[in-house]
């Protein structure tokens, strides 16, 4: 038999035996339901090597700068990392970056997921850089992070996720107090277009599908979709799929023709011709590269 029991939330005013009468702070409505989850941090010092062209995460990046300087691209517009500077990229936006000259940052991945798939941090899809130059609680957070981020266990993820949410503090404040964090619909209506992308790079949907899965005609989810994220489907789907087959040329050790499939490509033809497009190397040529800068 299965019992259908639902929790009970405080009453708003409440009085003690001794008359005393205090204000509960309610549950907020959608803060309420963040699942917070750090995925990993890191300390880095890297040199130019560190770019990346035209790439979507499906998480959220926190970047902090000790030394050096970067530079950071989406949705048009250029911003320069400085040290003592902290940056929040939300998910699933087109972006670029590259290092300016040795940089040394610490950087962490993490999800804030709501409303199913919703990630909180898409009802802010901008980059948001605050200045922590002065507050030594920022780097000492990211240290905690990074020395942490072996750990296992219910301990582990708890001071986890409990350090992000120092870190998050400022940023929670800036959106809490900014009129585009209003805009949450918008955002959960294309998630179920962008999990079926997710699920099926081998076999990418069309992108009328994905129209009708959102309930919108083709031309209001295309318009939708560029406004949300700053890329139209088709380029998103390509984008996503040029990210996973980057991956699998790295990490594993598969036949280029077994990733061409895997990625949705349909033959090497097609795929070698649109990656050089893409990246300007070949597959086979980006693979032997990037694996002779990791034995630097």
């Amino acid at each position: 038999m299965q019992s259908n029991q639902v929790m009970l939330s405080a009453d708003k005013y409440e009085t003690g035996s001794s008359g005393f009468v205090w204000q509960n702070h309610l549950p907020s409505d959608l803060f309420n339901q963040i699942r917070f989850h750090v995925y990993t941090t890191h300390h880095m010092v890297i040199g130019k090597t560190w770019a990346g062209s035209e790439f979507i995460n499906h998480y959220n990046r926190v970047y902090y700068v000790n030394s050096g300087e970067a530079v950071l691209k989406a949705k048009g517009k250029t911003i320069q990392m400085r040290p003592g500077h902290v940056y929040l990229i939300p998910p699933y936006q087109l972006s670029s970056h590259y290092a300016l000259s040795e940089l040394d940052f610490y950087w962490c991945h993490f999800q804030a997921a709501v409303h199913d798939d919703l990630d909180f941090f898409t009802l802010y899809p901008d980059i948001i850089e605050l200045n922590g130059n002065g507050d030594s609680q920022v780097p000492l957070s990211f240290k905690l992070l990074a020395d942490n981020n072996e750990q296992t266990g219910l301990a582990a993820q708890a001071f986890r996720n409990s350090t992000l949410m120092q870190l998050l503090l400022p940023f929670l404040d800036k959106i809490d107090s900014s009129s585009s964090a209003k805009q949450s619909i918008k955002h959960k209506a294309l998630m179920p277009a962008i999990n079926l992308i997710q699920q099926n790079l081998h076999n990418p949907p069309q992108i009328k599908a994905l129209a009708e899965l959102c309930n919108f005609s083709l031309e209001h989810f295309s318009r939708s979709f560029k406004q949300a994220f700053n890329i139209s489907p088709k380029r998103y789907i390509l984008a996503t799929q040029l990210a996973k087959a980057k991956k699998m040329l790295l990490l594993e050790d598969l036949l280029i023709e077994r990733i061409a499939e895997q990625c949705g490509f349909g033959d090497i033809y097609h795929f070698s011709k649109t990656f050089k497009q893409e990246v300007g190397l070949s597959p086979t040529e980006y693979r032997r590269q990037k694996q002779s800068e990791n034995l630097k």
